[in-house]
């Protein structure tokens, strides 16, 4: 009889437990997941270190309902850091590991990587961080499967010449793992992201883009601080506008920086209003000379990235400019410029640039006339930025 009790008393709690973990409700997602991606299989390696350190020291301002996820691809073989908070200090913790070494420039690892974080750490709402090298709406030198941002060197950190990826391989796999407007923003630490080629391309992914037209520092972002407003409960743009200002304006070895804020869903009506000003002023022999550019130098495979304020304010009739000036502080309302910036182009080993307030919008664009880099690469731009969704909706006749 007891054998007998002892079955029945193991049976029933077998259903209980089965019943309990079929019904049991699953944990409410987060406010907010943020992902950092970092590719640094290139000369920025040294860099991930510190930024990892910035993110723990900064844990404190991340919610108890919000999550940082923080991928790396370095020297090691890849994997996932979850940043937070144990015992009143900041941590990390491996959650995922990799065994083998990847390409983070290809697009199937970045779908990977972001299916894995919303599956793994779902919320309500999501923000990226893109960091590694980058040169804006540029064609890709070397694809990986499908060079605009993150170069994978295949743990070779010694130089930058390796598999990147292109903006709309970009824009396909974000636009599949976190649909339409699925972003709260996107972050890129890189350099000359903020191109009017690029928010445009990226008005249906994100509803902000924070980027620099120019180089961004080496030491990039200041995590420690700017994770306060990246983990408000509202983004705080603005914040992290400020933050980036805050941190470049005194710097004596990077002597500034040019940081911006796209609100994409102005990028319609900007480009509206564009569109003839472009085509009667600016497509064929727009006039360079004088305009603000975030290139100091001409140097082969770079456009000049002049500011498109100082473009339409080099070609365009003052008497015809009131409209697209007001609707571009709409589509740019974040601005933060020191009076100078580092660039590595300026002379010997690099040197400091002026800012050109003036002109200055932190908004960049190519025109075809612009004088910078050889016949050949011209050529190839002037070709590949007609695949673009901006000239195609603003530039075509």
């Amino acid at each position: 009889m007891k054998f007998l009790q002892g079955i029945l008393l193991a049976c029933s709690m077998l259903m209980f437990i089965a019943c309990s973990s079929d019904d049991a409700p699953k944990p409410d997602p987060a406010h907010r997941t943020v992902l950092v991606y970092i590719g640094a299989e290139n000369s920025l390696y040294s860099y991930v270190s510190d930024d990892l350190d910035e993110m723990i020291q900064g844990a404190g301002d991340i919610p108890a309902s919000d999550n940082l996820l923080v991928y790396v691809d370095d020297r090691s073989t890849p994997r996932i850091y979850k940043i937070g908070m144990e015992k009143g200090k900041g941590t990390s913790s491996v959650v995922k590991e990799y065994s083998t070494d990847l390409c983070s420039s290809d697009p199937a690892v970045l779908r990977d990587v972001c299916r894995w974080v919303t599956e793994n750490y779902s919320a309500a709402s999501y923000g990226l961080v893109l960091w590694s090298h980058a040169n804006g709406w540029l064609p890709a030198q070397e694809v990986r499967d499908t060079r605009s941002i993150i170069t994978d060197n295949n743990n070779n950190t010694s130089s930058n010449s390796g598999p990147e990826m292109e903006i709309p391989a970009l824009k396909e796999v974000l636009m599949e793992v976190f649909g339409n407007k699925g972003l709260d923003f996107i972050l890129f630490d890189a350099c000359f992201m903020q191109s009017v080629e690029v928010a445009y391309e990226f008005r249906n992914v994100a509803q902000w883009l924070v980027a620099t037209p120019a180089e961004m520092p080496g030491t990039g972002s200041p995590y420690d601080k700017l994770i306060k407003s990246i983990f408000a409960s509202s983004v705080d743009v603005e914040g992290i506008v400020n933050t980036y200002y805050d941190e470049y304006v005194n710097d004596s070895d990077y002597e500034g920086i040019i940081i911006s804020a796209v609100k994409t869903s102005e990028l319609d009506a900007f480009a509206q209003v564009s569109a003839p000003l472009v085509q009667h002023y600016l497509l064929n022999n727009a006039m360079t000379d004088g305009v603000f550019a975030y290139l100091p130098i001409a140097v082969n495979s770079y456009p000049f990235y002049h500011d498109m304020k100082g473009l339409m304010m080099k070609n365009v009739p003052e008497s015809e400019l009131q409209e697209w000036m007001a609707q571009l502080q709409k589509t740019v309302p974040y601005l933060k410029a020191t009076d100078t910036w580092f660039s590595v182009f300026a002379g010997w080993g690099g040197g400091s640039c002026r800012v050109n307030h003036e002109q200055c919008s932190g908004l960049s664009m190519y025109v075809s006339s612009q004088m910078s880099g050889s016949t050949a690469d011209k050529a190839r731009w002037n070709e590949y930025v007609k695949t673009l969704e901006w000239y195609k909706d603003v530039c075509c006749q």
